[in-house]
């Protein structure tokens, strides 16, 4: 669980004015170097802790970390580091989590250290825990087959989606307790081992050579890896888009910031950049279609007031004609009157004639379009 660290007075341990958590992880050693004295471990990975916390791995702020990366015992910010982190990882295989190669010092110049890495190459102690102060937090949604009432109360299981690496410590909580007696034994050292794991005396985190150590320890220019992110390839500058944001290498140049937060600024820029252009494009889409349906309408009048001064014509027609005659009879009758010379071809006016001629040729283009379908 995310836990409040404590000084040996039980006052809570405050950096700058913010309060400090820790959060432990078991099981994390991955390689021991003996040859070199340096170990690969899992620092904070994203799996679910005993109290439903989770700290994600594209939160970490790394930046002062780098410039003091220390590998302290339980969280002691007063003893002398037993290592320094050389190199951090963020990973994303096989689950997404932050790895250090740690380097202890030179043997014999820090005993308590010696001993430590000692323990770490046994695997008698498997766990490690992060200093940190938590900068944005919120709620962690609901686990199916969590315990409901659990999860309503006010603390909740909390999300960490922003977090400042102060450092990582070596974790007491012992893999196995017996074993860990035995070693320590095997050691000639008479630490009492309890279920929080080592009783420490104070003059072992303070070696009588604390400035060699430190001096060894002086890591200026710790590497940070991230893989969790996918990797952004260079675009010719000739491939340009007309309606597609897009961004020159002189926007950001990240070897110029030493400061993760600068870098997180830059990006932050580049979304609103990015946001405020898909606006754009959406009001001018927008504005097409409007001016589309608009034309789209107009012509539509216009269909509308043809068929309106048909169906006016064929009202005059129909008005002009006797009341026993429909304007389908007179149709009828002018294409008998085409047809041959009979003589029971009722007689109309002019007027009325070009009406019905008109009529017919609307009778024969909607027959044809029937006919085409």
């Amino acid at each position: 669980m995310a836990y409040e660290l404590k000084d040996k007075s039980g006052e809570v341990v405050k950096h700058q004015g913010e309060q400090v958590l820790g959060q432990d992880v078991a099981g994390v050693i991955k390689s021991i170097d003996t040859k070199n004295r340096k170990m690969t471990i899992i620092g904070s990975d994203e799996s679910v802790d005993r109290s439903g916390d989770i700290i994600r791995v594209n939160g970490w702020m790394l930046g002062n970390y780098q410039k003091n990366p220390v590998f302290l015992w339980a969280h002691n910010y007063s003893s002398v580091p037993l290592a320094a982190t050389e190199k951090i990882v963020l990973r994303r295989v096989p689950t997404k989590h932050m790895e250090h190669t740690v380097k202890f010092p030179s043997e014999g110049i820090h005993p308590f250290s010696d001993m430590i890495f000692q323990l770490y190459g046994q695997k008698v102690i498997n766990a490690c825990s992060v200093g940190f102060i938590p900068k944005k937090f919120q709620k962690r949604e609901m686990i199916e087959g969590e315990d409901e009432e659990e999860y309503k109360q006010y603390w909740g299981p909390r999300e960490f989606i922003k977090q400042e690496l102060l450092e990582l410590s070596g974790c007491a909580v012992p893999a196995n307790p017996n074993a860990l007696q035995n070693a320590l034994k095997s050691l000639g050292i008479s630490f009492g081992v309890t279920e929080e794991g080592l009783d420490v005396p104070e003059e072992y985190l303070m070696p009588k050579k604390a400035d060699d150590v430190r001096g060894e320890l002086n890591v200026k220019n710790m590497e940070i890896v991230d893989e969790t992110e996918p990797k952004i390839h260079q675009v010719p500058d000739q491939i340009e888009s007309s309606t597609t944001p897009s961004i020159s290498s002189s926007d950001i140049q990240l070897d110029n910031f030493d400061e993760e937060e600068e870098v997180a600024k830059l990006i932050e820029e580049m979304n609103d950049r990015i946001e405020k252009e898909i606006f754009k494009i959406r009001d001018e889409l927008k504005k097409a279609i409007e001016t589309i349906t608009a034309q789209v309408n107009e012509q539509n009048e216009g269909l509308k007031r043809e068929i309106s001064e048909v169906l006016d014509m064929a009202s005059k027609v129909s008005s002009s004609l006797n009341e026993k005659e429909s304007v389908y009879d007179v149709i009828l009758s002018r294409e008998g009157k085409r047809g041959s010379d009979s003589a029971e071809a009722k007689p109309v006016d002019a007027q009325l004639e070009k009406q019905v001629e008109g009529l017919i040729k609307v009778v024969q283009t909607i027959k044809k379009l029937r006919e085409d379908r």
